[in-house]
């Protein structure tokens, strides 16, 4: 028997991140952009890293 393995052609993931009242969403949301962006470089990767975000933001609830 063969033991193959298929590396797949592309890798997503998603995060979520919450923010907590005095933290800025600009401001938490560059970090974790910058940390990737650092991280990746010392792994010296052949391949390419691209980072979007999707900012939303849901008010309070009152009266719960």
């Amino acid at each position: 028997m063969i033991d193959s393995t298929v590396i797949p052609g592309t890798v997503k993931a998603k995060v979520s991140l919450r923010i907590v009242p005095d933290q800025d969403l600009d401001t938490i949301s560059k970090a974790l952009v910058d940390h990737l962006h650092s991280s990746f470089a010392e792994i010296q990767s052949p391949n390419t890293l691209k980072v979007g975000a999707v900012i939303s933001s849901l008010a309070p609830l009152e009266g719960l």
